[in-house]
């Protein structure tokens, strides 16, 4: 995670992360002799702004990826997003 405050009221924040899984199923019974990997990665920005003391903005956008190798088969999937926030506090 890296945070930047290029301004008073602005904060950007980048947030990149991964997993790796292996899970191997070895008993007696052919039928649940298997390797499985799973592989996750994520990256997302996020920028932050403060409108006033009660107010902030927050703007968020990144992608999710997950990868499963499996001796019965392989699957991907790819998951890019965007959100839009508005949070107003009232004391």
């Amino acid at each position: 995670t890296y945070v930047w405050l290029p301004v008073s009221r602005t904060t950007l924040r980048w947030t990149t992360g991964a997993t790796v899984r292996y899970e191997n199923f070895e008993r007696r019974n052919v039928a649940f002799q298997r390797e499985v990997w799973n592989i996750g990665i994520s990256s997302f920005l996020q920028w932050e702004y403060f409108i006033n003391y009660n107010w902030r903005l927050t703007l968020n956008a990144g992608v999710v990826s997950n990868l499963t190798y499996a001796d019965s088969g392989n699957a991907r999937n790819l998951r890019p997003f965007f959100n839009v926030q508005s949070n107003y506090a009232i004391f």
